[in-house]
């Protein structure tokens, strides 16, 4: 899924999670899961920001428990998303942390 994620091969992602819901908290170097990476990615054109949003969401919708993960830098993705300026995701995560009443992983 990593592989797929950073060469842009989104229907790829999707086709894998499809497959196994357990690839989402697979982690990569640095303890960097596909909810990590997809948080700090900005996307070069429009429609990969709208992509990459979508599958931030999709992730988030079916691997609930992936918002707690930490890197090796004890960074959640919303952390990543705040470092990397990534508004959009942030927006997107923070308003399911507010759903989820899960807010308590900010502190």
């Amino acid at each position: 899924m990593h592989l797929a994620l950073q060469n842009k091969h989104y229907p790829t992602t999707r086709a894998l999670m499809s497959l196994d819901l357990e690839l989402i908290q697979v982690r990569e170097r640095g303890g960097i899961t596909p909810l990590h990476f997809v948080a700090g990615k900005i996307g070069d054109n429009e429609q990969e920001k709208v992509e990459l949003l979508e599958l931030l969401a999709e992730f988030l919708s079916t691997g609930k428990l992936s918002i707690e993960d930490l890197m090796n830098q004890c960074e959640t993705a919303i952390h990543i998303a705040v470092r990397t300026g990534n508004t959009e995701a942030f927006k997107v995560l923070f308003g399911w942390l507010r759903r989820a009443n899960l807010t308590q992983i900010l502190d």
